[in-house]
Order: C-alpha cells, then structure tokens, then sequence
C-alpha cells in the first residue's frame, strides 16, 4: 500500500482535475478529498475505520514530518470538507486546492518515504 500511495493519489489527482475543467464540483471535492485521504491512509498504512484527523496528525509527527506540512495537510483537509459544503466562488476555490494538494503530497512525499 505504502509503494502504491502515490500512484494511486496522482491517479485520483488527475481525476479531480478532470471534474475541474468540466465544472463539475461535487464529483471534484469528493474525487480530491478521496485522493488525499486515500494517500495519507497508505503512506501510513492507517485502517479507514481509523482515520481521522487526529490519527493523520499524530501519524505525521511520529514519522518526523515537519509540524508545517501537517497543518498544511490537516488545513487542506478542511478546506476541501467546507469547501464541499459552502456556496462561494467554486472555480476558484477548486482550482486553488488542487494546487496545494498537489505541492503538498510532493512535499509529504519527501518526509514518508
């Protein structure tokens, strides 16, 4: 699971970034949510029954990844679930989590190797 977080991420990634050019936010958020949860989940080989933010959180500090790129991590996390959720400006918002979802496995990559 740990060798295939990646792939499976980039693959979930490209997904979302389909739904984005086609304007389609609720499979977007959901697509993109899954690929962040479904990566920290492998990369730290936690059961979804488990998964939480707390769980992701400790997890990520106990692997010695920089306390930074886990509230990065935890803040995306919640801007995708509110995102999902709150009227505003969709295209944008989406655009802007997609960005930082993807700098963000790249930097957490470094560190859960």
């Amino acid at each position: 699971r740990n060798k295939q977080a990646t792939k499976v991420a980039k693959k979930r990634l490209n997904n979302a970034y389909n739904y984005l050019k086609a304007n389609n936010q609720n499979s977007f958020y959901e697509e993109f949510s899954q690929a962040l949860w479904g990566y920290i989940s492998d990369k730290l080989n936690i059961v979804r029954s488990q998964l939480s933010m707390d769980t992701v959180k400790e997890m990520m500090l106990s692997k010695n990844v920089s306390e930074d790129i886990v509230n990065e991590f935890i803040e995306l996390l919640n801007s995708c679930e509110y995102a999902r959720f709150a009227p505003g400006d969709s295209n944008k918002k989406m655009d802007d989590l997609y960005q930082k979802g993807i700098e963000l496995i790249t930097k957490a990559e470094k560190h859960l190797k």
